[in-house]
This record gives structure tokens, C-alpha cells and sequence, in this order.
């Protein structure tokens, strides 16, 4: 499970409790009526300070379900004596979150780490008493953000980014920010222990109702990564620990001279309005950074980037809440020594694909209600997720398909049942790729569903043959390029270092077992060639049910993976 950002956290949170509250005032705690009152489980423990044990009153803890379908959260505060009790809470599989103002939002048994969160899967009637969570104290970075005069700059916009994976590829993830003050000062705090590259960036405004001719061409403010550069590959990484406040972080903000990129919408249905975004087509190490969105603006669709710098970009629209009938337009633009002005971005209908869902054994694997879902592979612009669910038939279409690579998922499958076979009209498709960069085929997209998936269990144990809680398990294919997002699963162990995976395709795979990775990490197949040898190998046929035990991976050795 990815890491939220602390702003994510705390809309997660007060949406959890504000829910949980309204219904149920007195307690603040969520009780379903799915299971008589005897098979309901209980919780309870008590939230300390790692630093002293010191029992931390006022911590909110947090019951997520991940069971699929289950939307009830149950939530409570801690006492004056750090303890904390949730009841009525329905069996099922949970993570426990807990948070308190000055220290770091920690899931039970992450020590505020990489760690994934600990799944407590709670049989009917089942209690579980004395938990004890330590939270680290917050760490805080504080500096000041000036410009090529010295002079302060209000307004910043600061982040702590640290490096992450998404599907496989090294990026850079917020991990926390803040404003500057009228004195250019900024104090970022929550921030659990680790490597922050800070970075400072001066956000104009957005003008919704008119635009501003501007002479000339101004050098403006770009991103600038502290000490004082443009490229995070030559940035200084700050250093946190728990509890710790590093002063001094102070950032000079760069000018470059910058462009423009202006044009128009047009075609935009009646009533509606269009979102224009900017990408830059380069990689680019951090997917928020190189995105930008404005409003197309007055009668003739109006907009305008500026502070655009050298490079090469995509920008894309698309109608908000545009309804069945998916429209977009898109155009790639190359930015050199001037702006580039008058762009037509002319919105039409996106493609649509005819598909179907196939079944080996109708009566085990009914196809109603599976869903083919396209998933891009790449960043792309406005317009190309394209999912729908089949009809009792099988039958299904596929709206709004950009002429892109696209990887081909089942979801909502019966339960075990699995892909066996997908065709792209008389075409066999390998490893579930289909390319329509050269445009979309007028054969179906076919996909056949058998039954008998293979699944795999057991038991993840530590040095000292101990079961291993709070462990991620991933299944990978044996053969690191085959990139094919229905062969890669992970899931977490549960408090008797338990996991399971069910409705796997068959083939070769691989399985580890992690105490401690960065998110997305297991999917780069570099960094899993570093740790082939603690792989164990499964050959999974149709029908198999394989118990296979595994041995953590320790933290020790993945500590230096960024």
C-alpha cells in the first residue's frame, strides 16, 4: 500500500470520523448489523510515545476494512491513560491507523517505517486485547525561502519529496509541505524519519475570467530544489529523525526565462466546461511536478501556461462531466525560443471498441457483471481509461480508447475464475499487450474466462521462526519482462503471519516476502535481480492449490533501496 500524504491523511481521517460520528455520537464508533452480537469482534490497547512510553491521550485509531465491497471504517480516541477500546466491530480483514498532532500517522506495527501495515483478519467473536503502538515524534524541517537578492519571498509553495516506485519506475512522491510566511519563512512539520528533497516553487495565480498581454518576456520562478538547483539530481537530500527540527533548510528561488502556451477549445459541448492540461512529454522524475491543469476559460475556450520552460509537452482537454459520449483532443508541442501561441485543441468523440466476455464453463464462470478494464501504459493525456462490465451475455463496449499501448485486465471475475486466453480480433494477444497507436482494429477484443484458478498460502516467518505480522508478500513472474499488471499481486500478513492469494493466472512465478521496501520497489525488476536468491519458485497449474511457507527478507537488506 502506498504511503498517503499527510494531506491525504487528514481528509481520509476526517471523513472516517465525521462518518463514523454521525452515526453513532456517543462513541464515534461504526457498528454494522450484518452478524448477531456474539460474532462481533473487539479491539483494544493502548497508544504510547516511542521515545518514553509515556501513554499519549487524544490519539486517534482508526479500523480500515479491506475486505472487497465493506466500506465500514470504525474509529475512536484515546483516554488519559492512552488506552482505546472499538467493539462491534463485524469479522473481516483490517488495518489499524492511528494519529495524533506531533507525531508521525503510523499503520500498527510500521514503527512509523516503510513498513506495510499489519492486517489483523478478525474471526466471528474474536477479541484482541493489549496492543501497544508506539508513535515516533514528528520530525520538522524549517528554513527560509529568498530570492537572487536576498530578499524574502511569501507565498512558497514547500515540499519534503522522497523517492518511490509507481508500476515499477523510480519517481519522486510528496511526502508533506507548506506556505512561506510574509517573511519568506516555512515550517514543515509531520514528517516521519528519512530523506527529504526539498523544493520551493512560486505558484501564480489562475486569471478565470480575462488573461494578461504581457511585454516582453520576464524571467520567472521555476522549481528550485534546495540548495539552490533546478534538477533534483543535483539536489542536497535533508537528513530527518524522529523528534529531530532541522533548521537552516533555505532555498534561493531560480529565474529562467519562460514561455508561453496559448490556444483555444473548441467544440465544447453546451453547458459544459473544459479542463486543459500540460505535460511534459521528457521524463521527468515527478509525475505532479511536470502536470499542470487550468480552466479553458470565457466564450472561445480560451487558456494559457505560463512559466513554461524549454522541452517538449503534451497538452490535452476534455469536458468536465462530458457523460457518455467520452470527447477529447490532444497535441504534442515543442517549446524552444519562443511561445507558442494559438494552439486549436478541437474536441471529438474518442474511439470505442467492441468486446466480450467468453466463458470456458458458464455455469463456474458466469460472465455478467466481469468488467475488461484498458490501463495505459504510460502517462497519458486527458481521455483513455476505458472500462466497462459485461451484460449476461458477455457482451461489452469499450468508450473513449486513446491510440496508445494499453495493458488488458479482468476485474469483478467470478470468484475462481481467471483469464485464459484474450484475442484482438483474429489476433492472439501476449501477455495481455495490445498496442492501438496505429489506430483501433474493428475486430472485438475477446477474452476467455476458465475456472480452477490456482491460489497460494502460507505462512511468512522471521530469523527466528517466528511468524512474521505486518509482512509484504508479492507474486511476480519468473520472467521479469513480461510487464502484464494481472501477473504482479502482493498483499500483507496478517497477525499470525498469514497470507493468501486467490484466482491467479497460471504460469511461473515467483514469490518474497519483505519486512521492509520501498512501495512499488518488488516491481522493478532490477532491484528484484539483487534478491533472486531469496525467491521461491512456483510453477502453478490449473486447479492447484499450492502451501508454501516463505522467510522474511530483513529489513537490513533493503534498507539502501531509494
Amino acid at each position: 500500500m502506498p504511503a498517503l500524504s499527510s494531506y491525504s491523511r487528514a481528509l481520509l481521517i476526517l471523513f472516517v470520523l465525521s462518518s463514523a460520528r454521525a452515526q453513532n455520537p456517543a462513541t464515534g464508533i461504526t457498528a454494522g448489523a450484518k452478524t448477531s452480537p456474539k460474532e462481533k469482534c473487539a479491539l483494544s490497547g493502548t497508544v504510547v510515545a516511542a521515545a518514553t512510553g509515556v501513554p499519549l491521550a487524544k490519539a486517534e485509531v482508526i479500523l480500515h476494512p479491506i475486505n472487497p465491497g465493506d466500506d465500514t471504517s470504525y474509529a475512536t480516541t484515546t483516554g488519559a491513560e492512552g488506552k482505546f477500546l472499538i467493539t462491534g466491530v463485524e469479522p473481516g480483514k483490517y488495518t489499524l491507523t492511528i494519529n495524533r498532532d506531533g507525531y508521525v500517522s503510523q499503520s500498527y506495527n510500521s514503527n512509523g517505517s516503510r513498513h506495510q501495515p499489519e492486517t489483523f483478519d478478525l474471526q466471528p467473536g474474536q477479541s484482541m486485547n493489549d496492543l501497544k503502538v508506539a508513535l515516533l515524534a514528528q520530525a520538522v524541517i524549517v528554513g527560509r525561502v529568498l530570492d537572487a537578492d536576498g530578499e524574502p519571498l511569501p507565498g512558497v509553495f514547500v515540499q519534503c519529496k522522497r523517492p518511490a516506485f509507481t508500476i515499477g519506475e523510480r519517481t519522486m512522491t510528496p511526502a508533506n509541505s507548506a506556505s512561506t510566511n510574509d517573511l519568506g519563512e516555512y515550517r514543515m512539520f509531520g514528517l516521519s524519519p528519512g530523506k527529504c528533497y526539498v523544493s520551493a516553487e512560486r505558484r501564480g495565480g489562475t486569471v478565470l475570467a480575462q488573461h494578461v498581454v504581457v511585454e516582453g518576456h520576464s524571467p520567472e520562478y521555476v522549481a528550485t530544489y534546495y540548495p539552490s538547483t533546478p534538477d533534483i539530481s543535483s539536489a542536497s537530500a535533508v537528513m530527518v529523525s524522529a523528534g529531530q527540527t532541522v533548521s537552516g533548510v533555505d532555498i534561493t528561488l531560480l529565474t529562467l526565462r519562460t514561455h508561453r502556451i496559448t490556444g483555444y477549445v473548441k467544440n465544447v459541448p453546451s453547458g459544459k466546461s473544459a479542463f486543459v492540461q500540460l505535460i511534459r512529454a521528457d521524463d521527468s522524475p515527478n509525475y505532479f511536478e511536470a502536470t499542470r491543469f487550468q480552466m479553458a476559460r470565457g466564450r472561445d475556450g480560451y487558456f494559457e501556461f505560463t512559466g513554461v520552460g524549454t522541452g517538449n509537452y503534451i497538452v490535452s482537454t476534455q469536458p468536465v462531466g462530458s457523460g457518455n459520449e467520452r470527447v477529447a483532443a490532444s497535441q504534442a508541442v515543442s517549446v524552444g525560443d519562443s511561445d507558442v501561441v494559438n494552439l486549436i485543441l478541437d474536441l471529438t468523440p474518442l474511439p470505442s471498441l467492441a468486446a466480450a466476455i467468453a466463458s470456458g464453463d458458464p455455469t463456474a464462470c458466469p460472465p455478467k457483471n466481469a468488467e475488461i478494464s484498458l490501463q495505459p501504459k504510460s502517462r497519458l493525456p486527458f481521455g483513455g481509461w476505458a472500462q466497462n462490465t459485461a451484460d449476461e451475455n458477455g457482451q461489452l463496449r469499450l468508450d473513449g480508447v486513446a491510440l496508445v499501448p494499453y495493458s488488458v485486465l479482468g476485474y469483478n471475475l467470478p470468484d475462481g475464475c481467471y483469464m485464459a486466453s484474450i484475442r484482438l480480433g483474429d489476433d492472439a494477444v501476449v501477455d495481455g499487450q495490445v498496442d492501438f497507436s496505429q489506430g483501433i482494429p474493428t475486430g472485438p477484443l475477446a477474452v476467455t474466462i476458465r475456472p480452477r484458478a490456482p491460489s497460494v498460502s502460507g505462512t511468512v516467518k522471521d530469523a527466528n521462526d517466528s511468524p512474521a505480522a505486518g509482512v509484504l508478500v508479492v507474486v511476480v513472474p519468473a520472467d521479469p519482462a513480461q510487464h502484464w499488471a494481472a501477473l504482479y499481486h502482493s498483499t500483507t500478513t496478517d497477525q499470525k503471519g498469514s497470507y493468501s492469494f486467490k484466482n491467479l493466472i497460471p504460469g511461473n512465478y515467483q514469490v518474497y516476502a519483505w519486512e521492509d521496501i520501498p512501495p512499488g520497489a518488488w516491481q522493478d525488476p532490477d532491484i528484484l535481480k539483487q534478491f533472486s536468491a531469496k525467491a521461491v519458485r512456483l510453477n502453478l497449474k490449473a486447479g492447484d492449490n499450492a502451501n508454501q511457507d516463505l522467510t522474511v527478507i530483513p529489513a537490513s537488506e533493503t534498507k539502501d533501496i531509494e
